[in-house]
């Protein structure tokens, strides 16, 4: 082992899905070397295709992961991601994607996290009543390059064909939900290792996990300093009348609480638009 590498910590990623190629690279910059557990039980905390519910919150399976990787590595510190996707809260028939990627220290109990939200995703699923609709259905999802499940309907498992990346297979679990019912389901598999989009989605979360990691509170200097509140209030620039623009952010120490609010760079007033005064 050289100099370099003798610097580097060992740090254990609850994946069974391959996410290591998502994160290792990117953690490797701030020393930290990534050992992944064999058969790590993924399913255990919550499956995509509904077999078994999350048990918590999306930040509190992330950290379960990464307890139970420690578990099973004996090393200090893990990561772990958790992934939810649903539809968009504001804007119609779009899915919304929220990736979270978090690094647990045993010794001390603390978590500092990454996250990205976004919309770009193949998070869809629908019915289909014939091969032809199926096959133009699954161009639609990215397939082949992103793996489908067939299914008899959804949230059911009387027939569930999950991780299909052939043609072949595609076509004999579509014809055979079709030669027992009139209609078969088809949805995008979530799981990392056949779906690349949602696999960047990860690496961007672990990108902003390397940035918490680089941000340590001026109180204890413990890393994770981010912005977790803001204050809205931004001044229209016409009539200085408070918008819901973002006008501060608030900065929060999960480990001393310390709490400090940065003005917006380069935004000191909202275009007045966005006012309900100049514009009701």
């Amino acid at each position: 082992m050289s100099k370099e590498e003798a610097t580097f910590e060992d740090v254990a990623l609850a994946t069974r899905h391959g996410k290591e190629a998502a994160i290792a690279a990117h953690l490797r910059q701030v020393g930290l070397l990534i050992t992944v557990p064999p058969d790590f039980p993924s399913d255990d905390f919550g499956t995509f295709s509904g077999e078994r519910e999350r048990p918590g919150s999306q930040f509190e399976t992330a950290v379960a992961k990464a307890r139970k990787a420690i578990e099973l590595t004996g090393l200090q510190k893990a990561v772990a991601s958790e992934g939810a996707y649903g539809p968009h809260p504001v804007i119609p028939f779009v899915p919304l994607g929220r990736e979270l990627v978090v690094l647990l220290d045993a010794a001390t109990e603390t978590v500092v996290e990454g996250w990205w939200s976004g919309t770009k995703t193949n998070f869809r699923s629908g019915w289909v009543s014939s091969l032809g609709e199926a096959e133009e259905f699954a161009q639609r999802l990215g397939f082949p390059e992103h793996g489908l499940i067939v299914r008899s309907g959804p949230e059911e498992f009387e027939f569930l064909e999950k991780g299909i990346v052939t043609h072949q297979v595609f076509q004999e679990s579509v014809e055979f939900l079709l030669g027992r019912q009139q209609r078969a389901f088809i949805e995008a598999d979530m799981r990392a290792m056949v779906n690349p989009t949602r696999m960047s989605a990860i690496e961007q979360a672990t990108r902003d996990l390397v940035t918490s990691l680089k941000s340590f509170c001026p109180a204890c200097q413990s890393p994770g300093f981010r912005v977790r509140e803001v204050v809205r209030g931004l001044p229209c620039s016409l009539c200085d009348y408070p918008t819901e623009g973002i006008k501060e952010e608030v900065f929060v120490c999960r480990v001393c609480q310390h709490r400090e609010c940065r003005k917006m760079a380069n935004r000191e007033s909202a275009d007045p638009c966005y006012c309900p005064v100049c514009n009701p």
